[in-house]
């Protein structure tokens, strides 16, 4: 940590207990962005931000330009994306899947689920 904590603070997993994790280790006058997807049911306190008077950023870098280009550099193949995907479920095990990613018993980051063709 900085003498007086950190400038930028950046959430990409999308986890209340994070942003305020570091929320409470930014400097006054810091940079607190949330990048990640927190659900429907997300809630953060706005009061204890507001005490460093941090300026927060709540990010979803969706646009219909950035998605079209995304798609384009994934088809060829400059964005390699195959690696990203660490399970694979048959769509009857949706539950399944859904409870493995919420146990968080092991890393997963991309999870496919295969309809039978």
């Amino acid at each position: 940590r900085f003498p007086d904590g950190v400038q930028v603070g950046v959430d990409t997993v999308g986890s209340i207990g994070v942003m305020q994790q570091l929320e409470q280790t930014m400097r006054r006058f810091g940079h607190l962005v949330s990048a990640g997807f927190y659900g429907a049911n997300d809630c953060l306190a706005l009061q204890p931000p507001r005490y460093k008077e941090l300026s927060i950023d709540l990010v979803s870098g969706a646009t219909p330009e950035r998605l079209e280009t995304t798609m384009q550099l994934v088809a060829e193949g400059v964005l390699v994306t195959l690696p990203l995907i660490t399970h694979r479920f048959p769509v009857a095990d949706a539950a399944k899947a859904w409870e493995l990613i919420e146990s968080k018993r092991e890393p997963v980051l991309g999870v496919i689920l295969e309809w039978e063709k």
